[in-house]
């Protein structure tokens, strides 16, 4: 179910790249700097900050204003302690956008697919037990802001990610992700 469901997101998104006359495309890859929000027994609890990685392809159409559309694969997750949890996501963010010449500005709704969850020797924040499997949502509605500049065909954009939704949460405790993107891209 989850991959019919990604492969349908994804080939819509690379309809809406392919159709659109005189639209932008563009591909980009990057780091992601996680910075969860995590809460347990009614308290913040702090963990550890997580890097991982983001590639995508994305268009963008209009000239002063505009939209962008776009579908990533991106890293994230934390660690607690000696545990690691990382979580794997499909994104497809649909953005509002505004060009001004070699700099543009967007923001916009951000769903995130999860693909995978894995846990290196299984955390409990604050005692709270945290199991992939059982606890994690596979969608994960969020924001994203953005900024970015053109010098030629290349991209520099700098973006930032937070889940509206829990990912995980239990009577105990939740969790949100939060996430800073630096990517470097082409743009035609």
């Amino acid at each position: 179910m989850k991959a019919t469901r990604i492969l349908l997101i994804t080939a819509a998104m690379l309809g809406a790249v392919v159709l659109p006359a005189r639209a932008q495309v563009g591909f980009m890859a990057g780091w992601n700097y996680s910075t969860p929000s995590i809460e347990a027994n009614g308290s913040s609890v702090d963990v550890g900050n997580s890097s991982g990685f983001n590639l995508g392809i994305y268009t963008a159409r209009g000239d002063l204003l505009g939209y962008m559309l776009g579908l990533y694969y991106s890293q994230k997750g934390f660690d607690v302690d000696t545990s690691r949890v990382n979580l794997n996501y499909i994104e497809a963010p649909v953005m509002a956008v505004v060009n001004i010449p070699f700099v543009r500005a967007y923001g916009g709704l951000n769903l995130a697919f999860e693909i995978s969850c894995s846990i290196e020797n299984a955390p409990a924040p604050n005692g709270v037990p945290f199991f992939c499997q059982q606890q994690t949502e596979t969608l994960d509605v969020g924001f994203r802001v953005g900024a970015g500049g053109k010098l030629l065909m290349f991209t520099l954009d700098i973006a930032y990610v937070w889940s509206a939704t829990d990912v995980w949460k239990t009577d105990d405790g939740s969790i949100k992700h939060r996430v800073l993107q630096v990517d470097l891209g082409l743009r035609f």
